[in-house]
């Protein structure tokens, strides 16, 4: 990495991140890209890997992170949380002082007095456990961890055990598995659950979506039916988990506005101001198929039993009975050439079925 040129008076950032095409840091590091352009300043991606990686030979990549210095960067945005999958949180803070001289802003884990912008892990993973207690009605529910240590992986996990707790559900460690963030991790969680401890359980949720994704393709392997045998919930909402059949239910983190905060703070504390030490962005749950949402087509399915307005399910028994009607008054309100509606009212039709299968 050249020097950075004297006449250049741009501002040149640099992020650290293991990979382009790996699921999470492909749902952020765009929008950085985005959002540098947006404040007109240069940006440099530092593909390395995470640190001390195990497979293969990946860790050889690590020997770009020694030519990083305040003569080639004048901000450096960390992908803590990735970077820190194999290593101490303690390894992880030599890391991050190797760039003492250089402004820094850490993504997903805090560390030190560094400014962090975090997510928060323990609101999207109660809405998701308790959705799987409250509208499911699942107790038996096994969970993949992630790695020991690592601050978001250790509240979720955290969280899951306080809403078993709060609802009066023994925790069992036998529905407990070790897990990194990568698939072939969830893949071993399933034979761990089913094989070498052969329990029962009624829902899987998984720190990350690459594991629940690994889950979802051992259970299929296995004839095991996502949701109708076993519920599945992962967590990042990544664009791969929403094309999925059936698509997988996750909690949503907010790339977009975690790659344009990181940017800014950075700016902010190039330029000598004061910023927070943690600035926290929420998450939510988005259900989709794998938990059972919308795969169910009884009304007594779609809502829950403590919906007792009458109103509501009268406007559903109209809408059953009326299905038919309401497709062709759509099709007839497009005004496509005749030629053309049969092909739309079968695309209709299909698309609607989630709704309109009641």
């Amino acid at each position: 990495m050249d020097e950075k040129n004297s006449i250049n008076s741009r501002t040149t950032l640099g992020i650290i991140l293991g990979h382009l095409d790996e699921s999470y840091q492909a749902g952020i590091w765009p929008g950085i890209v985005e959002a540098a352009e947006d404040f007109d300043v240069n940006l440099i991606l530092i593909v390395g890997r995470p640190i001390n990686t195990p497979y293969m030979d990946n860790f050889q990549h690590n020997v770009i992170y020694e030519i990083i210095n305040e003569r080639n960067i004048d901000g450096l945005i960390i992908m803590a949380g990735t970077m820190g999958q194999h290593i101490t949180q303690n390894n992880l803070k030599e890391f991050c002082k190797k760039f003492d001289t250089i402004p820094r802003v850490c993504i997903a884990q805090s560390i030190d007095d560094l400014p962090s912008v975090l997510v928060d892990n323990k609101t999207g993973m109660r809405e998701a456990v308790t959705h799987l207690i409250e509208v499911h009605g699942y107790r038996r529910i096994a969970f993949i961890k992630g790695p020991e240590g690592h601050q978001e992986a250790e509240d979720r996990f955290n969280t899951y055990v306080e809403v078993l707790s709060e609802y009066n559900i023994p925790f069992d460690h036998e529905l407990i598995t070790p897990g990194n963030f990568v698939m072939d991790r969830g893949i071993e969680a399933v034979k761990i659950l089913l094989d070498k401890r052969k329990v029962k359980f009624e829902a899987l949720v998984s720190v990350n979506d690459d594991m629940a994704i690994g889950a979802f393709e051992e259970l299929k392997r296995r004839g095991i039916h996502v949701p109708n045998d076993i519920a599945l919930v992962g967590f990042d909402d990544t664009e791969g988990v929403k094309f999925f059949n059936p698509s997988i239910t996750s909690v949503k983190q907010p790339f977009y506005e975690q790659a344009k905060k990181s940017v800014e703070i950075l700016i902010q504390l190039i330029n000598g101001k004061e910023v927070p030490k943690i600035t926290y962005l929420p998450t939510h749950l988005v259900t989709r198929e794998s938990c059972g949402c919308f795969t169910k087509p009884p009304v007594q399915k779609l809502f829950p039993e403590s919906i007792k307005n009458k109103n509501d399910l009268l406007f559903l028994q109209i809408l059953k009975d009326k299905k038919t009607e309401i497709l062709h008054e759509v099709i007839n309100k497009m005004n496509f050439p005749p030629q053309k509606e049969k092909r739309f009212s079968i695309w209709l039709k299909i698309s609607m079925l989630p709704y309109m299968r009641i």
